[in-house]
Protein backbone atom coordinates (compact mmCIF):
# COMPACT_ATOMS: atom_id res chain seq x y z
CA UNK A 1 0.00 0.00 0.00
CA UNK A 2 2.86 2.37 0.89
CA UNK A 3 4.53 1.66 -2.49
CA UNK A 4 1.31 2.70 -4.28
CA UNK A 5 1.11 5.97 -2.34
CA UNK A 6 4.78 6.71 -3.02
CA UNK A 7 4.26 6.31 -6.77
CA UNK A 8 1.13 8.47 -6.67
CA UNK A 9 3.02 11.07 -4.68
CA UNK A 10 5.84 11.19 -7.21
CA UNK A 11 3.35 11.37 -10.09
CA UNK A 12 1.54 14.33 -8.52
CA UNK A 13 4.85 16.16 -8.12
CA UNK A 14 5.46 15.74 -11.87
CA UNK A 15 1.92 16.92 -12.68
CA UNK A 16 2.45 20.04 -10.56
CA UNK A 17 5.64 20.91 -12.44
CA UNK A 18 3.98 20.32 -15.82
CA UNK A 19 0.95 22.44 -14.91
CA UNK A 20 3.14 25.32 -13.76
CA UNK A 21 5.24 25.24 -16.93
CA UNK A 22 2.15 24.78 -19.13
CA UNK A 23 0.46 27.77 -17.56
CA UNK A 24 3.48 29.86 -18.54
CA UNK A 25 3.59 28.53 -22.11
CA UNK A 26 -0.15 29.24 -22.47
CA UNK A 27 0.28 32.76 -21.12
CA UNK A 28 -0.55 34.46 -24.45
CA UNK A 29 -3.81 32.53 -24.69
CA UNK A 30 -4.77 32.62 -21.00
CA UNK A 31 -2.98 35.49 -19.19
CA UNK A 32 -4.52 34.67 -15.75
CA UNK A 33 -3.89 30.92 -15.88
CA UNK A 34 -0.63 30.98 -13.84
CA UNK A 35 -2.09 33.31 -11.21
CA UNK A 36 -5.16 31.11 -10.82
CA UNK A 37 -2.98 28.04 -10.34
CA UNK A 38 -0.98 29.80 -7.62
CA UNK A 39 -4.07 31.01 -5.77
CA UNK A 40 -5.92 27.75 -6.31
CA UNK A 41 -2.95 25.70 -5.10
CA UNK A 42 -2.57 27.77 -1.94
CA UNK A 43 -6.29 27.60 -1.17
CA UNK A 44 -6.46 23.85 -1.75
CA UNK A 45 -3.43 23.29 0.50
CA UNK A 46 -5.00 25.33 3.34
CA UNK A 47 -8.33 23.54 3.00
CA UNK A 48 -6.65 20.12 3.11
CA UNK A 49 -4.73 21.05 6.28
CA UNK A 50 -7.98 22.08 7.93
CA UNK A 51 -9.61 18.82 6.87
CA UNK A 52 -6.76 16.82 8.42
CA UNK A 53 -6.93 18.88 11.63
CA UNK A 54 -10.64 18.25 12.10
CA UNK A 55 -10.50 14.62 10.95
CA UNK A 56 -12.54 15.23 7.86
CA UNK A 57 -9.76 14.07 5.50
CA UNK A 58 -7.65 10.97 6.18
CA UNK A 59 -4.04 11.71 7.07
CA UNK A 60 -2.45 9.89 4.10
CA UNK A 61 -4.79 11.36 1.50
CA UNK A 62 -4.69 14.82 3.00
CA UNK A 63 -0.91 14.88 3.16
CA UNK A 64 -0.63 14.08 -0.57
CA UNK A 65 -3.13 16.81 -1.44
CA UNK A 66 -1.41 19.37 0.77
CA UNK A 67 2.04 18.72 -0.72
CA UNK A 68 0.72 18.71 -4.31
CA UNK A 69 -1.27 21.91 -3.83
CA UNK A 70 1.59 23.66 -2.02
CA UNK A 71 4.08 22.65 -4.73
CA UNK A 72 1.72 23.86 -7.45
CA UNK A 73 1.25 27.17 -5.64
CA UNK A 74 4.99 27.66 -5.14
CA UNK A 75 5.93 26.80 -8.74
CA UNK A 76 3.14 28.98 -10.18
CA UNK A 77 4.22 31.79 -7.90
CA UNK A 78 7.81 31.48 -9.16
CA UNK A 79 6.51 31.66 -12.74
CA UNK A 80 4.55 34.81 -11.90
CA UNK A 81 7.67 36.43 -10.43
CA UNK A 82 9.72 35.48 -13.51
CA UNK A 83 7.03 36.77 -15.85
CA UNK A 84 7.03 40.07 -14.06
CA UNK A 85 10.83 40.17 -14.04
CA UNK A 86 11.01 39.74 -17.83
CA UNK A 87 8.91 42.82 -18.39
CA UNK A 88 6.48 43.26 -21.26
CA UNK A 89 7.58 40.14 -23.15
CA UNK A 90 7.32 38.00 -20.03
CA UNK A 91 3.91 39.43 -19.20
CA UNK A 92 2.57 38.86 -22.72
CA UNK A 93 4.30 35.66 -23.85
CA UNK A 94 5.48 34.03 -20.62
CA UNK A 95 8.77 33.76 -18.76
CA UNK A 96 9.95 30.62 -20.54
CA UNK A 97 9.43 32.23 -23.98
CA UNK A 98 11.44 35.24 -22.84
CA UNK A 99 14.24 33.02 -21.52
CA UNK A 100 14.30 30.26 -24.14
CA UNK A 101 13.85 31.13 -27.90
CA UNK A 102 12.88 27.53 -28.67
CA UNK A 103 9.80 27.90 -26.45
CA UNK A 104 8.74 31.01 -28.37
CA UNK A 105 9.15 29.15 -31.68
CA UNK A 106 7.02 26.33 -30.29
CA UNK A 107 4.34 28.82 -29.28
CA UNK A 108 4.27 30.30 -32.78
CA UNK A 109 4.19 26.90 -34.43
CA UNK A 110 1.27 25.86 -32.25
CA UNK A 111 -0.49 29.15 -32.90
CA UNK A 112 -0.35 30.15 -29.24
CA UNK A 113 1.32 33.47 -30.00
CA UNK A 114 -0.89 35.54 -32.25
CA UNK A 115 0.39 38.43 -34.29
CA UNK A 116 -0.30 42.03 -33.53
CA UNK A 117 -3.60 43.51 -34.55
CA UNK A 118 -1.93 44.82 -37.70
CA UNK A 119 -0.51 41.40 -38.46
CA UNK A 120 -3.90 39.83 -37.90
CA UNK A 121 -5.54 42.30 -40.25
CA UNK A 122 -2.82 41.72 -42.79
CA UNK A 123 -3.13 37.95 -42.54
CA UNK A 124 -6.92 38.21 -42.77
CA UNK A 125 -6.64 40.38 -45.87
CA UNK A 126 -4.13 37.96 -47.38
CA UNK A 127 -6.47 35.05 -46.71
CA UNK A 128 -9.37 36.98 -48.23
CA UNK A 129 -7.28 37.88 -51.29
CA UNK A 130 -6.13 34.29 -51.64
CA UNK A 131 -9.72 33.11 -51.44
CA UNK A 132 -10.85 35.64 -54.03
CA UNK A 133 -7.91 34.75 -56.27
CA UNK A 134 -8.77 31.07 -55.98
CA UNK A 135 -12.38 31.86 -56.83
CA UNK A 136 -11.27 33.83 -59.89
CA UNK A 137 -9.01 30.97 -61.02
CA UNK A 138 -11.83 28.47 -60.61
CA UNK A 139 -14.15 30.72 -62.60
CA UNK A 140 -11.52 31.23 -65.31
CA UNK A 141 -10.87 27.49 -65.52
CA UNK A 142 -14.59 26.90 -65.81
CA UNK A 143 -14.82 29.43 -68.62
CA UNK A 144 -11.83 27.81 -70.35
CA UNK A 145 -13.44 24.40 -70.09
CA UNK A 146 -16.71 25.74 -71.47
CA UNK A 147 -14.87 27.60 -74.24
CA UNK A 148 -12.81 24.51 -74.98
CA UNK A 149 -15.96 22.41 -75.22
CA UNK A 150 -17.54 25.00 -77.53
CA UNK A 151 -14.36 25.13 -79.63
CA UNK A 152 -14.26 21.34 -79.78
CA UNK A 153 -17.85 21.26 -80.98
CA UNK A 154 -17.09 23.90 -83.59
CA UNK A 155 -14.01 21.99 -84.75
CA UNK A 156 -16.00 18.76 -84.93
CA UNK A 157 -18.67 20.50 -86.98
CA UNK A 158 -16.01 21.90 -89.30
CA UNK A 159 -14.45 18.44 -89.68
CA UNK A 160 -17.84 16.97 -90.57
CA UNK A 161 -18.32 19.71 -93.16
CA UNK A 162 -14.86 18.89 -94.49
CA UNK A 163 -15.78 15.22 -94.89
CA UNK A 164 -19.07 16.18 -96.51
CA UNK A 165 -17.14 18.35 -98.99
CA UNK A 166 -15.36 15.30 -100.45
CA UNK A 167 -16.28 14.70 -104.05
CA UNK A 168 -19.12 12.25 -104.59
CA UNK A 169 -16.92 9.86 -106.54
CA UNK A 170 -14.25 9.84 -103.84
CA UNK A 171 -16.84 9.39 -101.09
CA UNK A 172 -18.46 6.50 -102.98
CA UNK A 173 -15.09 4.81 -103.50
CA UNK A 174 -14.29 5.19 -99.81
CA UNK A 175 -17.59 3.65 -98.77
CA UNK A 176 -17.14 0.75 -101.19
CA UNK A 177 -13.61 0.09 -99.86
CA UNK A 178 -14.82 0.03 -96.25
CA UNK A 179 -13.19 3.35 -95.37
CA UNK A 180 -15.81 4.56 -92.93
CA UNK A 181 -16.84 8.10 -92.13
CA UNK A 182 -15.22 7.98 -88.68
CA UNK A 183 -11.91 6.96 -90.22
CA UNK A 184 -12.14 9.80 -92.72
CA UNK A 185 -12.89 12.13 -89.80
CA UNK A 186 -9.65 10.96 -88.18
CA UNK A 187 -7.83 11.80 -91.40
CA UNK A 188 -9.54 15.19 -91.46
CA UNK A 189 -8.29 15.97 -87.94
CA UNK A 190 -4.74 15.56 -89.17
CA UNK A 191 -5.36 18.23 -91.82
CA UNK A 192 -5.84 20.91 -89.12
CA UNK A 193 -8.33 22.96 -91.16
CA UNK A 194 -8.32 25.67 -88.49
CA UNK A 195 -4.67 26.31 -89.42
CA UNK A 196 -4.45 25.77 -93.18
CA UNK A 197 -7.96 26.88 -94.12
CA UNK A 198 -11.02 24.94 -95.24
CA UNK A 199 -10.32 24.93 -98.98
CA UNK A 200 -6.74 23.76 -98.54
CA UNK A 201 -7.89 21.11 -96.07
CA UNK A 202 -10.26 19.70 -98.71
CA UNK A 203 -7.32 19.23 -101.11
CA UNK A 204 -5.23 17.60 -98.42
CA UNK A 205 -8.08 15.30 -97.36
CA UNK A 206 -8.84 14.17 -100.91
CA UNK A 207 -5.15 13.43 -101.37
CA UNK A 208 -5.04 11.38 -98.14
CA UNK A 209 -8.21 9.46 -98.97
CA UNK A 210 -6.73 8.61 -102.37
CA UNK A 211 -3.63 7.15 -100.68
CA UNK A 212 -5.78 5.19 -98.21
CA UNK A 213 -7.83 3.70 -101.05
CA UNK A 214 -4.63 2.61 -102.81
CA UNK A 215 -3.40 0.90 -99.64
CA UNK A 216 -6.68 -0.95 -99.18
CA UNK A 217 -6.85 -2.00 -102.84
CA UNK A 218 -3.30 -3.34 -102.79
CA UNK A 219 -3.95 -5.32 -99.63
CA UNK A 220 -7.04 -6.91 -101.19
CA UNK A 221 -5.71 -7.77 -104.63
CA UNK A 222 -2.19 -8.79 -103.62
CA UNK A 223 1.08 -8.18 -105.43
CA UNK A 224 2.29 -11.65 -106.40
CA UNK A 225 5.07 -11.51 -103.82
CA UNK A 226 6.09 -13.83 -101.04
CA UNK A 227 3.46 -14.67 -98.42
CA UNK A 228 5.23 -12.69 -95.71
CA UNK A 229 4.88 -9.43 -97.69
CA UNK A 230 1.31 -10.21 -98.69
CA UNK A 231 0.37 -10.68 -95.04
CA UNK A 232 1.89 -7.31 -94.14
CA UNK A 233 0.01 -5.57 -96.97
CA UNK A 234 -3.26 -7.14 -95.85
CA UNK A 235 -2.61 -5.98 -92.32
CA UNK A 236 -1.93 -2.45 -93.60
CA UNK A 237 -5.25 -2.50 -95.43
CA UNK A 238 -7.00 -3.29 -92.15
CA UNK A 239 -5.11 -0.69 -90.10
CA UNK A 240 -5.86 1.88 -92.79
CA UNK A 241 -9.58 1.07 -92.69
CA UNK A 242 -9.56 1.59 -88.92
CA UNK A 243 -7.41 4.72 -89.03
CA UNK A 244 -4.46 3.13 -87.15
CA UNK A 245 -1.74 4.72 -89.25
CA UNK A 246 0.90 4.73 -86.51
CA UNK A 247 0.34 1.00 -86.06
CA UNK A 248 0.65 0.55 -89.82
CA UNK A 249 3.98 2.38 -89.91
CA UNK A 250 5.25 0.28 -87.01
CA UNK A 251 4.14 -2.90 -88.79
CA UNK A 252 6.27 -1.92 -91.78
CA UNK A 253 9.28 -1.28 -89.54
CA UNK A 254 8.87 -4.64 -87.83
CA UNK A 255 8.56 -6.45 -91.15
CA UNK A 256 11.67 -4.75 -92.55
CA UNK A 257 13.60 -5.74 -89.46
CA UNK A 258 12.74 -9.38 -90.09
CA UNK A 259 13.62 -9.33 -93.80
CA UNK A 260 17.10 -10.24 -94.92
CA UNK A 261 18.89 -7.60 -97.01
CA UNK A 262 18.92 -10.01 -99.95
CA UNK A 263 15.14 -9.70 -100.35
CA UNK A 264 15.45 -6.52 -102.39
CA UNK A 265 12.07 -6.62 -104.10
CA UNK A 266 10.23 -7.32 -100.86
CA UNK A 267 12.08 -4.54 -99.07
CA UNK A 268 11.21 -2.12 -101.85
CA UNK A 269 7.52 -3.04 -101.64
CA UNK A 270 7.46 -2.62 -97.88
CA UNK A 271 9.33 0.68 -98.01
CA UNK A 272 6.83 2.03 -100.53
CA UNK A 273 4.05 0.84 -98.25
CA UNK A 274 5.80 2.67 -95.40
CA UNK A 275 5.88 5.87 -97.47
CA UNK A 276 2.10 5.66 -97.81
CA UNK A 277 1.58 5.07 -94.10
CA UNK A 278 3.82 8.02 -93.21
CA UNK A 279 1.95 10.21 -95.68
CA UNK A 280 -1.31 9.23 -93.97
CA UNK A 281 0.35 10.09 -90.66
CA UNK A 282 1.43 13.43 -92.19
CA UNK A 283 5.04 12.87 -91.15
CA UNK A 284 7.16 14.38 -93.96
CA UNK A 285 10.48 13.68 -92.24
CA UNK A 286 9.61 9.97 -91.98
CA UNK A 287 8.61 9.93 -95.67
CA UNK A 288 11.98 11.44 -96.62
CA UNK A 289 13.72 8.76 -94.55
CA UNK A 290 11.81 5.96 -96.30
CA UNK A 291 12.71 7.34 -99.72
CA UNK A 292 16.36 7.56 -98.73
CA UNK A 293 16.17 3.89 -97.74
CA UNK A 294 14.57 3.12 -101.12
CA UNK A 295 17.37 4.97 -102.91
CA UNK A 296 19.94 3.07 -100.87
CA UNK A 297 18.73 -0.21 -102.39
CA UNK A 298 20.31 0.83 -105.72
CA UNK A 299 23.18 2.97 -104.44
CA UNK A 300 26.62 1.42 -104.40
CA UNK A 301 28.72 4.59 -104.12
CA UNK A 302 28.15 7.94 -102.45
CA UNK A 303 25.15 9.13 -100.50
CA UNK A 304 21.73 7.71 -101.48
CA UNK A 305 20.22 11.23 -101.35
CA UNK A 306 22.34 12.18 -104.36
CA UNK A 307 21.20 9.22 -106.41
CA UNK A 308 18.97 9.85 -109.46
CA UNK A 309 16.14 7.96 -107.76
CA UNK A 310 16.09 10.26 -104.73
CA UNK A 311 16.34 13.40 -106.88
CA UNK A 312 13.48 12.22 -109.09
CA UNK A 313 11.25 11.59 -106.09
CA UNK A 314 12.11 14.99 -104.58
CA UNK A 315 11.23 16.67 -107.85
CA UNK A 316 8.01 14.64 -108.11
CA UNK A 317 6.84 15.70 -104.66
CA UNK A 318 7.67 19.33 -105.46
CA UNK A 319 5.75 19.22 -108.74
CA UNK A 320 2.80 17.50 -107.08
CA UNK A 321 2.73 20.13 -104.35
CA UNK A 322 2.97 22.92 -106.91
CA UNK A 323 0.57 21.65 -109.58
CA UNK A 324 -2.02 20.01 -107.33
CA UNK A 325 -1.71 22.42 -104.42
CA UNK A 326 -0.86 19.72 -101.86
CA UNK A 327 1.01 21.24 -98.91
CA UNK A 328 2.08 17.86 -97.57
CA UNK A 329 3.93 17.09 -100.80
CA UNK A 330 5.84 20.36 -100.49
CA UNK A 331 6.67 19.52 -96.87
CA UNK A 332 8.12 16.20 -98.04
CA UNK A 333 10.11 18.01 -100.76
CA UNK A 334 11.48 20.34 -98.08
CA UNK A 335 12.58 17.45 -95.85
CA UNK A 336 14.21 15.67 -98.77
CA UNK A 337 16.06 18.84 -99.75
CA UNK A 338 17.29 19.21 -96.19
CA UNK A 339 18.81 15.73 -96.41
CA UNK A 340 20.51 16.71 -99.66
CA UNK A 341 21.96 19.84 -98.07
CA UNK A 342 23.25 17.83 -95.11
CA UNK A 343 24.91 15.23 -97.38
CA UNK A 344 26.31 17.60 -100.03
CA UNK A 345 29.90 16.74 -100.85
CA UNK A 346 30.79 19.66 -103.15
CA UNK A 347 29.94 23.28 -103.85
CA UNK A 348 27.81 22.23 -106.83
CA UNK A 349 25.81 19.78 -104.74
CA UNK A 350 25.39 22.23 -101.88
CA UNK A 351 24.30 25.03 -104.20
CA UNK A 352 21.81 22.76 -105.96
CA UNK A 353 20.38 21.42 -102.71
CA UNK A 354 20.01 24.88 -101.18
CA UNK A 355 18.24 26.12 -104.30
CA UNK A 356 15.83 23.16 -104.17
CA UNK A 357 15.23 23.80 -100.49
CA UNK A 358 14.52 27.46 -101.14
CA UNK A 359 12.09 26.63 -103.96
CA UNK A 360 9.98 24.30 -101.81
CA UNK A 361 10.07 26.65 -98.82
CA UNK A 362 9.05 29.60 -100.96
CA UNK A 363 6.20 27.75 -102.63
CA UNK A 364 4.76 26.57 -99.31
CA UNK A 365 5.47 29.86 -97.56
CA UNK A 366 3.48 31.75 -100.18
CA UNK A 367 0.39 29.75 -99.12
CA UNK A 368 0.83 30.30 -95.40
CA UNK A 369 -0.10 33.39 -93.44
CA UNK A 370 3.16 33.42 -91.53
CA UNK A 371 6.54 34.40 -92.95
CA UNK A 372 8.87 31.85 -91.31
CA UNK A 373 9.21 29.62 -94.39
CA UNK A 374 9.69 32.61 -96.69
CA UNK A 375 12.42 33.95 -94.42
CA UNK A 376 14.09 30.54 -94.46
CA UNK A 377 13.81 30.47 -98.26
CA UNK A 378 15.63 33.81 -98.47
CA UNK A 379 18.39 32.41 -96.27
CA UNK A 380 18.64 29.25 -98.40
CA UNK A 381 18.96 31.23 -101.65
CA UNK A 382 21.62 33.51 -100.19
CA UNK A 383 23.58 30.48 -99.01
CA UNK A 384 23.17 28.93 -102.47
CA UNK A 385 24.65 32.06 -104.07
CA UNK A 386 27.81 31.54 -102.00
CA UNK A 387 28.27 28.18 -103.73
CA UNK A 388 26.82 29.06 -107.14
CA UNK A 389 29.12 31.94 -108.01
CA UNK A 390 28.64 34.07 -111.11
CA UNK A 391 32.14 33.29 -112.33
CA UNK A 392 31.85 29.51 -112.03
CA UNK A 393 28.21 28.78 -112.93
CA UNK A 394 26.70 32.03 -114.27
CA UNK A 395 23.28 30.69 -115.30
CA UNK A 396 22.80 28.74 -112.06
CA UNK A 397 23.82 31.89 -110.17
CA UNK A 398 21.27 33.89 -112.16
CA UNK A 399 18.57 31.29 -111.37
CA UNK A 400 19.20 31.61 -107.63
CA UNK A 401 19.18 35.41 -107.92
CA UNK A 402 15.79 35.24 -109.66
CA UNK A 403 14.46 32.88 -106.98
CA UNK A 404 15.77 35.15 -104.24
CA UNK A 405 13.91 38.01 -105.89
CA UNK A 406 10.70 35.97 -105.88
CA UNK A 407 10.97 35.23 -102.15
CA UNK A 408 11.77 38.86 -101.31
CA UNK A 409 8.89 40.09 -103.46
CA UNK A 410 6.42 37.80 -101.69
CA UNK A 411 7.64 39.05 -98.32
CA UNK A 412 7.56 42.65 -99.54
CA UNK A 413 3.96 42.33 -100.68
CA UNK A 414 2.99 41.43 -97.10
CA UNK A 415 4.88 44.29 -95.48
CA UNK A 416 4.22 48.01 -95.43
CA UNK A 417 7.83 49.06 -96.02
CA UNK A 418 9.90 49.09 -99.21
CA UNK A 419 13.13 47.31 -98.22
CA UNK A 420 12.04 43.83 -99.33
CA UNK A 421 10.67 45.07 -102.66
CA UNK A 422 13.84 47.05 -103.30
CA UNK A 423 15.84 43.92 -102.52
CA UNK A 424 13.70 41.95 -104.98
CA UNK A 425 14.24 44.51 -107.77
CA UNK A 426 17.99 44.38 -107.11
CA UNK A 427 18.05 40.56 -107.18
CA UNK A 428 16.23 40.48 -110.55
CA UNK A 429 18.67 43.07 -111.88
CA UNK A 430 21.55 40.78 -110.93
CA UNK A 431 19.86 37.80 -112.59
CA UNK A 432 19.43 39.76 -115.85
CA UNK A 433 23.20 40.26 -116.08
CA UNK A 434 23.39 36.63 -117.22
CA UNK A 435 19.82 36.03 -118.36
CA UNK A 436 20.03 38.14 -121.49
CA UNK A 437 17.30 38.07 -124.14
CA UNK A 438 19.73 36.85 -126.77
CA UNK A 439 21.16 34.06 -124.61
CA UNK A 440 18.10 32.66 -122.80
CA UNK A 441 15.00 34.53 -124.01
CA UNK A 442 12.42 32.74 -121.84
CA UNK A 443 14.54 33.10 -118.71
CA UNK A 444 15.03 36.76 -119.63
CA UNK A 445 11.25 37.15 -119.92
CA UNK A 446 10.75 35.49 -116.54
CA UNK A 447 13.18 37.74 -114.65
CA UNK A 448 12.15 40.87 -116.58
CA UNK A 449 8.47 40.24 -115.89
CA UNK A 450 9.13 39.45 -112.23
CA UNK A 451 11.13 42.64 -111.87
CA UNK A 452 8.35 44.61 -113.57
CA UNK A 453 5.79 43.30 -111.05
CA UNK A 454 8.12 44.11 -108.13
CA UNK A 455 8.64 47.62 -109.53
CA UNK A 456 4.89 48.07 -109.88
CA UNK A 457 4.40 47.27 -106.19
CA UNK A 458 7.34 49.44 -105.17
CA UNK A 459 6.05 52.35 -107.26
CA UNK A 460 2.71 52.08 -105.49
CA UNK A 461 4.43 52.38 -102.12
CA UNK A 462 6.62 55.29 -103.22
CA UNK A 463 3.91 57.04 -105.26
CA UNK A 464 6.35 57.11 -108.21
CA UNK A 465 4.56 57.33 -111.61
CA UNK A 466 7.82 57.08 -113.59
CA UNK A 467 8.72 53.78 -111.91
CA UNK A 468 5.18 52.53 -112.50
CA UNK A 469 5.44 53.39 -116.21
CA UNK A 470 8.75 51.51 -116.45
CA UNK A 471 7.10 48.53 -114.75
CA UNK A 472 4.38 48.50 -117.44
CA UNK A 473 6.98 48.53 -120.21
CA UNK A 474 8.86 45.60 -118.66
CA UNK A 475 5.71 43.54 -118.10
CA UNK A 476 4.58 44.17 -121.70
CA UNK A 477 7.96 43.16 -123.13
CA UNK A 478 8.19 40.03 -120.98
CA UNK A 479 4.61 39.07 -121.84
CA UNK A 480 5.31 39.26 -125.56
CA UNK A 481 8.37 36.99 -125.35
CA UNK A 482 6.58 34.55 -123.02
CA UNK A 483 3.70 34.22 -125.46
CA UNK A 484 5.86 33.72 -128.54
CA UNK A 485 8.12 31.32 -126.64
CA UNK A 486 5.21 29.18 -125.51
CA UNK A 487 5.67 29.78 -121.77
CA UNK A 488 1.92 29.72 -121.01
CA UNK A 489 2.04 29.86 -117.16
CA UNK A 490 4.36 32.87 -117.15
CA UNK A 491 2.30 34.57 -119.89
CA UNK A 492 -0.91 34.05 -117.90
CA UNK A 493 0.69 35.48 -114.76
CA UNK A 494 1.96 38.61 -116.54
CA UNK A 495 -1.29 39.05 -118.45
CA UNK A 496 -3.13 39.21 -115.13
CA UNK A 497 -0.67 41.78 -113.70
CA UNK A 498 -0.65 44.11 -116.70
CA UNK A 499 -4.08 45.77 -116.12
CA UNK A 500 -3.12 46.33 -112.50
CA UNK A 501 0.13 48.03 -113.54
CA UNK A 502 -1.60 50.24 -116.13
CA UNK A 503 -4.24 51.30 -113.61
CA UNK A 504 -1.49 52.22 -111.16
CA UNK A 505 0.23 54.43 -113.76
CA UNK A 506 -3.01 56.28 -114.46
CA UNK A 507 -3.80 56.74 -110.77
CA UNK A 508 -0.31 58.01 -109.88
CA UNK A 509 -0.16 60.28 -112.93
CA UNK A 510 -3.53 61.82 -112.10
CA UNK A 511 -2.44 62.37 -108.50
CA UNK A 512 0.79 64.01 -109.68
CA UNK A 513 -1.06 66.36 -112.06
CA UNK A 514 -3.54 67.26 -109.34
CA UNK A 515 -0.75 68.17 -106.95
CA UNK A 516 0.88 70.47 -109.57
CA UNK A 517 -2.22 72.60 -110.08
Amino acid sequence: MEDGWDKAFEGLHFVAVILAFLSDVLKPKSPAFTKRLAVGGAGCSAASLAGIEYGIVPWDTGTVIVVFSALLAVLSGVMLILQHAKGEKGESEGALAALIPAVERLQRRLGIIEGTLGDIKQDTAALRDAHEDHARRVAAQHQEVMAGQAATQEQLQELKQLVDALGKDKAAQAAEAGLGRETILQLARRMKPEVIGFEQAIKELEYAVGIALDVIARGERGTNQEAFVEDVLKRLAETTRSGEYDAGSEAVDEALAELDQSHRRSRETLLEAGVEQDLLRRDPAAVAGRIESLAALDTTEGSPVWSPKFSERQDAFYEEGDAKGINLSLEVAIEMARRMVASAGSADQRGTALNLLGNALQKLGARESGTARLEEAVTAYREALKERTQERVPLDWAMSQNNLGNALQTLGARESGTARLEGAVAAYREALKERTQERVPLDWATSTGNQGVAMMRLAGRKKDPAMAAEAVRQIEAALEVSRTGGHAPQAAYLDARLPEARALVERLSNAQRASQR
